[in-house]
Parts: structure tokens; sequence; C-alpha cells
């Protein structure tokens, strides 16, 4: 069910059937969405229903895969306590319901799996914590040169950049700020940033700042082989601490330097490699650890995680919760 307008209908992609319709999660919408899934879920008779997008669509598999005796998984891809539907009222505790009814979690981080057991009371062998991953076939390292050229970037600059969501939410203003810190030190550094930018970021009026706009997802890798730093923003907030940022198994398979701020799952992750944290929104600590980095050949401090990886430790997950 989407909540704006798009293409309704059946879809077929590769071995998945996609059933598509537009609705919200008040009023006709909700009623047509339970209606439809079932239905579904009765003509289908699933070993077990994975469930996924956001609060409503927990509580609405709840209520149906219990009526129907269906085994039923919530996926909690986001802190969904940060998006605007859990301030409906009566939300949160109907998800929450939702969750300690259902015969497994999976959570996108160690950080939000931590939440779950707390403040959810989720047992923690229903919980599996499933990060995200990135695709071995588009993403591996390619040189540097080329890559640059492909993106109209100079080859003779030192580049350190970030992709994705840019803006004062994701803590990327200090970037900018770090920026002058930088030239200081190296007159050659510049600065790359691509993807959606908000109103919050005036990239274009620095020199040394290439934006590049929003990328098309084929160019991302020649993005990140560009760098010689690649960089993830984040700040302490509802979603920033539970994600898991998708681009850090991206930069990773492209064998560039990673540096990510010190928050929520990286500060996990990278709890004994602190040479490839800063202090979120501190533009000495970024401009200190950039530095840093770029004075040694480093190695990435973990082995990229691939979408096989995650599929086998989802279907085992699955295996021993319906055992159980």
């Amino acid at each position: 069910m989407s909540y704006r307008k798009r293409s309704e209908g059946r879809f077929q992609d590769g071995q998945v059937s996609w059933q598509s319709f537009n609705g919200t999660p008040l009023g006709r919408g909700m009623l047509e969405h339970l209606k439809r899934v079932r239905q579904e879920i009765a003509r289908f008779r699933p070993d077990v229903v994975w469930a996924s997008s956001d609060m409503w669509h927990g509580i609405a598999c709840s209520r149906v895969c219990s009526e129907l005796k269906v085994p039923f998984v919530i996926d909690l891809y986001d802190n969904y306590e940060s998006f605007l539907l859990s301030r409906i009222p009566g939300t949160l505790p109907l998800f929450k319901r939702a969750c300690r009814r259902a015969t497994g979690i999976t959570a996108i981080s160690e950080q939000l799996s931590h939440r779950l057991k707390v403040s959810y009371e989720i047992p923690a062998d229903r919980i599996l914590n499933l990060g995200n991953a990135t695709n071995g076939q588009q993403f591996f390292r390619l040189d540097k040169d080329m890559a640059r050229s492909a993106l109209g970037l100079p080859r003779d600059s030192i580049l350190v950049g970030t992709a994705g969501a840019l803006g004062r939410g994701r803590g990327t203003e200090v970037i900018l700020k770090a920026h002058p810190l930088l030239r200081e030190q190296l007159p050659s550094l510049e600065i790359v940033l691509a993807g959606p930018m908000d109103a919050s970021l005036k990239a274009s009026s620095q020199d040394g700042v290439h934006y590049l706009g929003v990328l098309p997802p084929h160019e991302v890798p020649n993005f990140y082989n560009a760098m010689d730093v690649s960089l993830i923003c984040n700040r302490p907030s509802a979603f920033g601490t539970y994600c898991y940022p998708q681009k850090l198994n991206e930069i990773l398979a492209c064998n560039t330097r990673l540096l990510a701020a010190d928050v929520g799952e990286m500060s996990h992750l990278l709890a004994r490699h602190p040479q490839h944290l800063f202090t979120a929104e501190s533009e000495k600590s970024l401009a200190d650890k950039i530095l840093r980095l770029l004075d040694q050949a480093t190695e990435p401090p973990l082995p990229p995680v691939f979408w096989e990886q995650r599929a086998q430790e989802l279907s085992k997950f699955l295996q021993q919760r319906l055992e159980r």
C-alpha cells in the first residue's frame, strides 16, 4: 500500500510477484489493505509472513496473521518511532503489542535490537540483528583515475566526500565547516557531495566543493572509488542512533578509506577501529581524523557484507523460529 499516488496492479520482478495499490493508514485505505492482505494470505497459506514498511504494516500483519493462525515476523529496517506515523495516538502501543505477539523480529542494527529488548520487552532469542549489505557485482575496487574521469572530477586533487541524503538532519553540515581547516593544511583538498540536498546546506557557494547532484545508481561505485576518504556523517537522533548506513558496505567493498561519525551502529561496528570514527558534528575532530587517515595507507577496518550473506542469516532465523 502506497501513501502516495503510484501505479497500481500486479507486477512481476524476477521471482517476486508484487501487488500494489494506493491508500492511507487511516480511513478506507486501511480497511482495503486489511481486506487484501487477508485474502492473499488465506489463498496462499504461507509458512511465514515477513512484514515491513512502518508501524501500520506491522499492526495489520499481526491482526490478519493471528486470525488466520499464520506465523509472522515483523521487520524494522529503521526505528519506526522516528516516522511521522508513530505520532498518531494509539499507534505506538498497538505496534509494541504486535511485536510482542510476533513469531520473530528482524532489526536493522544492534542499537535497535537492544531497544526492542528493553522498551518493547522482546526476548533476545526472538530478535535477529539483520543489517544492510551491498551487491558485490556492482560495488568493487575500480581504477581511481577512471572513476574520477567518469564523474568529471579533478585527477590531481585530494578528494573527500559523501553520497546520500545531505542536510542538517544527517549531520552533513560538519563537512563544509571542516573544509577551511583542511585547506589550511592541504590546499589541494576538495570536498565532493552527491545526493538530495536540503535547504540547510549551501555547498555550491564554497570554492573547492563539488556538488554532483543525485547520481544514477550505476555511478555510485565510481563515486566511492574516486574518493581518497569516504565519509559517513550522522548525528544522534531517533533516526541516526538506530540506523545502519547503507553506504558502509558499499565503501568497504570499494576498498576506500572510511571515516564515520561516532554514532549508533557505527560506534558499535567500529569500536575496535577508533581511527575510523570522528566526533559527530565536530569539524575539528573530522579534520584531524581525515588528515591522519590520509597520512597512512590503511586496510579496510571490516570486511564488506553482501546480500547473499544476509539472505542466509534470514533464512536460518526464519527456520529456527518456525521450529520453535
